[in-house]
């Protein structure tokens, strides 16, 4: 072999072994399966699904917990078990965090849930999305994307980015502040983590249990053809007009009494198994004749004049 040859076969054999070390790291460029910042996921993972989904799509909500709840491996049981390893609070990354989008051209939410999986000895970060029709306009709650500031005293460590402030928890609302007197179907949502329930986004629950909720969903009579929904967040109201449903409208002062049976009945010793399906989440409703319903992802239960039935089914 002459030298010409053999030097054309040097740069040859280099210019493979450098193609193999430029792909492999192209593929390691994406983010690394550690606990990390919201906006390092979104450039990642989430902006080229959201981008694909709707090119006027507007985030409206991230929340990310660092205390390990097991939140995302619970709404998506089918996919790969959860890994789990943040030893280090209040830093401002998490391994799971959710971002909520809407898109008004569309009239629908996207929420996209990023978390950190195992699968085949693999550890990386996976997102499952899912859209949802909107009958509200979500514009006005729009927010800018940004990295919780570190709070190391506070060891939840659960980050909520809710009209450009985040908080560590939302405070529940008071129903008897709606300024509702009469309506058709009145319902407290609760939920460990955010969640979109018939097309309205659920803030995400400090207190599971206790009937008090930061999302208020109201529907009163608008005339004979449409009624009117009424969401009401902590700092916002959300207003949207459907078709009307045939309940007849209740009072907000039977509904208290009604929800001060619940309450009662759900801390008996009878009900203490409830507490076992708290973290799902759940909601209540306000149906005809003083009827509430509450339903979960595992249990219905009925209240009725003081009677309470109902039955659990597991998954």
């Amino acid at each position: 072999m002459n030298r010409v040859a053999f030097v054309l076969l040097f740069l040859i054999f280099s210019a493979i072994i450098g193609g193999y070390y430029l792909t492999q790291s192209s593929e390691n460029t994406e983010i690394t399966p550690r606990p990390a910042y919201p906006t390092e996921i979104y450039a990642s993972k989430v902006k080229p699904l959201v981008q694909n989904w709707a090119g006027d799509a507007e985030l409206i909500l991230v929340y990310g917990s660092e205390n390990c709840q097991q939140i995302l491996c619970d709404l998506h049981p089918m996919s790969s078990p959860c890994f789990c390893n943040d030893s280090t609070f209040g830093d401002g990354k998490a391994p799971q965090w959710t971002f909520v989008f809407y898109s008004e051209q569309k009239g629908e939410l996207m929420k996209a849930d990023a978390y950190i999986v195992q699968k085949d000895k693999k550890i990386r970060w996976q997102v499952v999305s899912k859209t949802y029709r909107t009958p509200l306009n979500y514009s006005s709650l729009s927010t800018s994307l940004s990295n919780p500031p570190e709070n190391h005293t506070f060891k939840q460590g659960v980050y909520i980015l809710f009209r450009n402030q985040w908080k560590s928890s939302i405070g529940s609302l008071n129903i008897t502040s709606t300024n509702f007197t009469e309506f058709k179907r009145l319902v407290l949502a609760e939920s460990k983590g955010p969640m979109v329930y018939g097309g309205v986004l659920i803030l995400p629950d400090e207190k599971i249990g206790d009937l008090g909720s930061p999302t208020i969903i109201i529907r009163t009579q608008l005339n004979q053809t449409h009624d009117v929904l009424t969401i009401v967040y902590p700092g916002a109201v959300l207003r949207a007009y459907i078709p009307r449903l045939p309940y007849k409208l209740t009072s907000l002062e039977n509904y208290s009494q009604s929800i001060s049976t619940i309450i009662k009945r759900l801390a008996s010793p009878e009900f203490s198994g409830l507490k076992l399906i708290l973290g799902q989440p759940y909601v209540y409703y306000e149906l005809a004749n003083d009827t509430i319903k509450i339903e979960t992802l595992d249990c219905d239960f009925e209240v009725n004049d003081g009677n309470t039935k109902g039955a659990c089914r597991t998954r």
